[in-house]
């Protein structure tokens, strides 16, 4: 089946597009790295297949293709106890799924062995101000 084209639109308020000219895009579909809801809400409009692929927010609103981020804080905290570390922490971003869902492998792991875990979480806000500098 041949696809139809679709006008062009403006993709300018990306911020990952700012040094990407985006004028004139005819695409037929969208692969966005949302880390949040306003940025899925300004494409859905467009009415094309749009599909994530950021973990930061808990239950996008489209289809996402994501890591299996509970198996990658799993396979951290192993690797750590593996190699003899008692004591481990856990730094990240509150309320970030990817920082929940890491924070929860490495604490199954590190629980199920008996090695405690310090967690050590910050806003958003104080994330945003860091990569700023």
């Amino acid at each position: 089946m041949r696809q139809q084209p679709v006008e062009p639109f403006d993709l300018d308020w990306l911020p990952i597009a700012a040094d990407v000219d985006v004028r004139g895009w005819t695409g037929h579909g969208i692969i966005i790295e949302a880390t949040r809801r306003s940025y899925i809400d300004k494409v859905l409009p467009l009415k094309v297949p749009v599909v994530n692929i950021s973990s930061f927010m808990h239950d996008p609103p489209v289809p996402s293709v994501l890591p299996d981020n509970v198996a990658i804080g799993r396979a951290a905290a192993q690797h750590l106890i593996d190699r003899g570390f008692r004591s481990l922490a856990f730094y990240g971003v509150r309320d970030w799924a990817l920082s929940d869902l890491r924070l929860q492998g490495s604490l199954e792991v590190a629980t199920a062995q008996g090695v405690p875990v310090a967690q050590h979480l910050r806003s958003e806000e104080h994330t945003s101000e860091l990569q700023s500098q």
